[in-house]
């Protein structure tokens, strides 16, 4: 449901959201419904820009990978 620029955009701004970022941020951030904010975080922990630091059955918290 998102076009190709929308999409690179979201997946280079959700890592520099701050010093972790929620579901819950995602959607208040970037105003997208719950299911599209889970997919785009799934897709940063798997192209490597994020990583899950705690999850739980409603929640999950992510951490962005420090670039060295």
């Amino acid at each position: 449901f998102l076009d190709r620029a929308t999409y690179d955009r979201l997946i280079t701004g959700i890592p520099k959201l701050g010093k972790h970022v929620t579901i819950s941020g995602v959607i208040e951030k970037f105003k997208v419904v719950g299911s599209i904010a889970r997919q785009l975080l799934k897709r940063c922990v798997e192209n490597g820009s994020l990583r899950s630091a705690e999850t739980h059955s409603k929640q999950a918290l992510y951490s962005p990978v420090a670039v060295v």
